[in-house]
């Protein structure tokens, strides 16, 4: 984590301790930390990281696209990391959005 830029958290339906660890080394380690989840979670999750959550619709996942990218404009990162950034987010929404319910 610690040569990382960025930290990307995909949250489905719940989150686990691990992934709050996760999350938080990020912060304190002053990465860049944003979060995808679904709306049951964004609330919770945008108390500990504000204006660092979007929204993931499984009905509009366009919108989820343009919320990262919507950060991304606002963090100092070079074209090709944010590229990959954004690669990395879309795939994990596809990945979240064809996992089973319950």
């Amino acid at each position: 984590m610690r040569e990382t830029d960025f930290v990307l958290g995909l949250v489905g339906t719940g989150l686990l301790p691990v992934c709050w660890r996760e999350l938080n080394l990020g912060r304190q380690l002053n990465k860049s930390v944003f979060v995808m989840a679904e709306s049951s979670l964004a609330k919770e999750l945008s108390k500990h990281f504000p204006g660092r959550v979007g929204v993931i619709d499984p009905s509009n996942p366009t919108d989820a696209e343009m919320q990262i990218i919507g950060y991304l404009k606002t963090i100092e990162a070079q074209g090709d990391s944010k590229k990959a950034i954004l690669a990395l987010a879309i795939i994990g929404i596809g990945l979240l959005m064809l996992a089973p319910q319950d």
